[in-house]
């Protein structure tokens, strides 16, 4: 281990010559000069080794001692260094690039989407991003709870959402909002049309025409049963559709999630602190000294303008579990299911649940297929108008 520091700092073997070379090492050691591997190599003539920092301090000890010294060899890291061209370059290059690192490490560079149907991923991304979730963001600045409340309360069309940061990615799952039918007068003729895609697995009509059958596949917009049907008398009779539908349909779902978990125990001590919202735009975050916590929230004001909500800190001590691909599967696949049934719509029955994992790149990749029974079918009225026209021509 001596030897390594010795390398590391760096020493010099030098030649001492003189009428009297042995005062000069009693000097050498009286001004406590570290020197070692002392050896005669002649008639008045010496060998040895010092640290680099030691040899500046011996023109002195060679004056008074009257003995030349000569430098042999330079040995050890530090001269190394300065043997390599453009050092300068390479060790900025190097500091340049760990910031680099650490920069990134800090960073959102990866959104995934998952559980959108009709939404586009852009489209989602850039909503998410006008509330501050976007790629190259510091995650320090995300409050991703609020941004979950915000994104809930601007639009309409999402009825569930989930931001969870995972490393340098940000998992978002969303749940679209059932769009509300439009209400047809009950003596209004309408048609119904499928909302979903699968195959139909119940479908008892109590008035209007029929177009599919049990056991037909069917798409999303494709009428199912029709307001039009043909009277006794040979005339077209129009009427007011209504059936109870069920759809089998599937449904995919993807995610990675680390191998490596945190485990988190309360500590006992608690902070509150306060977050502003003026216009939808928060002005003022909700700040704690704890380097890792938790925090319950609760709104003291919510009005169009200004929101204040007060939130409470739990510090946390957080420590670091390496998982087993079989330990993270039993501890993600549950919880990973349990936000998935909660994005489903109303009244969904589960049929059967298909899985599968894969350990990749040090993450755990689950895959997660539902069978599902869904009600289906939109009234869409039918404008006679429109109907006459395309008749007569």
């Amino acid at each position: 281990m001596q030897e390594l520091f010795k390398f590391f700092k760096g020493y010099v073997i030098i030649k001492i010559t003189g009428d009297f070379p042995e005062r000069f090492l009693n000097l050498a050691v009286n001004r406590n000069i570290y020197i070692w591997d002392v050896r005669r190599a002649g008639n008045n003539v010496y060998t040895m080794k010092m640290s680099a920092k030691a040899f500046l301090e011996l023109k002195k000890v060679a004056y008074i001692s009257n003995c030349r010294v000569s430098v042999i060899a330079k040995k050890g890291f530090i001269f190394r260094l300065k043997s390599i061209k453009n050092l300068k370059a390479i060790l900025t290059g190097i500091l340049i690039f760990g910031i680099v690192i650490v920069y990134v490490s800090g960073c959102v560079t990866d959104i995934y989407v998952e559980g959108n149907e009709n939404l586009t991923v852009s489209d989602i991304e850039d909503r998410l991003s006008g509330y501050g979730l976007k790629r190259w963001v510091r995650k320090s600045s995300l409050d991703t709870e609020n941004i979950q409340r915000l994104f809930l309360k601007d639009n309409d069309d999402v009825s569930y959402i989930a931001v969870n940061l995972h490393g340098t990615k940000a998992y978002v799952q969303v749940a679209e909002a059932v769009e509300k039918p439009y209400i047809v007068d009950a003596d209004a003729p309408c048609n119904i049309v499928s909302d979903k895609d699968g195959i139909v697995e119940t479908l008892r009509v109590k008035t209007g025409f029929p177009v599919v059958k049990e056991g037909d596949a069917v798409h999303q917009g494709q009428l199912l049963v029709s307001g039009i049907t043909d009277s006794r008398f040979l005339t077209v009779r129009y009427v007011n559709s209504d059936a109870e539908i069920v759809i089998r349909t599937w449904r995919d779902f993807c995610r990675e999630f680390p191998l490596i978990r945190e485990i988190r125990t309360k500590t006992g001590n608690t902070s509150t602190s306060y977050r502003i919202t003026l216009w939808g735009k928060t002005v003022k975050k909700a700040k704690t000294k704890f380097d890792n916590f938790s925090a319950d929230e609760e709104l003291v004001t919510d009005q169009s303008h200004l929101g204040i909500t007060k939130v409470k800190f739990f510090e946390e001590n957080v420590i670091y579990e390496t998982l087993t691909p079989e330990e993270a599967f039993e501890i993600y696949y549950k919880e990973y299911l349990g936000e998935i049934k909660k994005g489903l719509p109303e009244a969904t029955e589960i049929v059967s649940v298909r899985h599968n994992s894969k350990e990749d790149e040090g993450k755990l990749r689950i895959w997660i297929e539902l069978e599902t029974l869904e009600k289906s079918g939109v009234k869409q009225e039918i404008k006679k108008e429109e109907t006459n026209n395309g008749e007569n021509n």
